[in-house]
């Protein structure tokens, strides 16, 4: 039977510590949306330029509802523009749909 200080131990190592960045995350991600377990989703863009300013990360859908995935890639702590520039970008695509079905 081994000791405690026998078991290995494992080291968890950031995106950064790795070597990589926002933009291979982002790129790991749009080549293959299954990644994130949200079902097969499909990409539809990346770092689109928003009418109201800034640029979003990474735009899926789903092909079974058509319901579209907003993905703001940030690594380190939580930046509040980020969250607020997704809720921005909901509030804007929610009114363009209501607008088409409207009118």
């Amino acid at each position: 039977m081994m000791t405690m200080e026998e078991f290995p131990t494992t080291k968890i190592f950031s995106i950064r510590e790795c070597g990589f960045d926002e933009y291979w995350l982002r790129d790991q991600i749009y080549e293959d949306p299954t990644k994130l377990r949200l079902g097969d989703l499909q990409p539809i863009s990346k770092e689109r330029t928003q009418s109201q300013g800034g640029r979003l990360d990474l735009l899926l859908k789903d092909p079974e509802d058509d319901s579209m995935f907003e993905v703001e890639l940030q690594l380190g702590a939580t930046d509040e523009t980020h969250i607020i520039r997704t809720i921005e970008y909901w509030a804007t695509k929610t009114v363009s749909v209501v607008s088409v079905e409207v009118g």
